[in-house]
């Protein structure tokens, strides 16, 4: 009889730590799959910033396409009348770029003024008005931001 309640209860023990195991092994794959649920929902999360994102990307390049651009050169100078001066000796004959490798404040200064391609919005506003209303090829000024006087010339511009 001994046995027979000996077996019984290892039989019983055993029972019971299957149980355990198997509630741990549940629990576990449980928290694992919650785990993974949790690393998709993160990929998808971060698949749609990606797809969001570029076709941002998308519409801003095709946006900017119908856009108004303008290629532009600029004096900057500290006052008007240096302004005014170097002005009348564009209209004289000086040449803009040399004019503005000698005297312009602005780092485009050394590049003969060039300020290559933009778009509205891109400039300061008082320079934006004035590059996208002016005729292409006429030098505008002194024009008055709040880095100094400028004298500008509108190179292109696509409408």
């Amino acid at each position: 009889m001994t046995v027979v309640v000996l077996a019984a209860i290892i039989r019983n023990s055993l029972v019971y730590a299957m149980k355990n195991l198997l509630g741990t092994v549940t629990a576990h794959l449980r928290s694992d799959c919650i785990a993974k649920k949790s690393i998709f929902a993160l990929h998808l999360r971060s698949l749609s910033v990606l797809k969001y994102h570029t076709q941002k990307s998308k519409i801003v390049n095709i946006l900017e396409k119908f856009m108004a651009k303008v290629r532009a050169r600029h004096i900057l100078v500290k006052t008007e009348e240096r302004c005014n001066e170097l002005k009348t000796e564009i209209e004289e004959g000086a040449g803009f770029s040399t004019l503005a490798q000698q005297h312009s404040f602005c780092p485009s200064g050394k590049y003969g003024g060039d300020l290559d391609e933009f778009g509205p919005g891109q400039m300061v506003p008082e320079f934006d008005a004035v590059v996208f209303s002016a005729p292409v090829g006429e030098v505008q000024g002194p024009v008055k931001t709040e880095f100094g006087y400028h004298l500008l010339e509108v190179l292109e511009r696509t409408d």
